[in-house]
């Protein structure tokens, strides 16, 4: 896996640690938020060595989408994973050529593959 942090945003204790365990056991360094805020402000303290976001969409306070927009707009060289309920999601979601788009339900193999390949080398 390469090199730099994961940061993994999802408001739900389970599943967000569920999902960082599995990174972690893949090779990642792995960091969590539980929302936004949270990630922004974690962000804040260590941008330049953050590679990827993996947020749920759905979250409080400020939707993942919002949320990667954000972080572009901030620290341009972070990749983004959004992870999805499997209906449509808004359709400005995954647009940018940096955003990937995981649908639930998924496996740690389908995970682990979909965070490879928003971390892959742009072309």
């Amino acid at each position: 896996m390469p090199a730099g942090i994961v940061l993994v945003v999802d408001d739900d204790h389970h599943v967000r640690t569920n999902t960082a365990r599995v990174l972690r056991e893949g090779g990642c360094y792995v960091l969590e938020a539980r929302s936004g805020p949270d990630a922004l402000s974690q962000l804040s303290t260590d941008a330049a060595g953050t590679a990827l976001l993996v947020t749920n969409v759905a979250l409080p306070e400020m939707s993942g989408v919002e949320l990667a927009d954000e972080v572009h707009s901030l620290w341009p060289a972070v990749r983004v994973l959004l992870v999805s309920e499997p209906a449509p999601i808004a359709p400005s979601a995954g647009d940018d050529d940096r955003d990937e788009l995981l649908a639930k339900p998924f496996d740690e193999h389908e995970l682990l593959r979909a965070v490879r390949h928003a971390l892959r080398p742009a072309a």
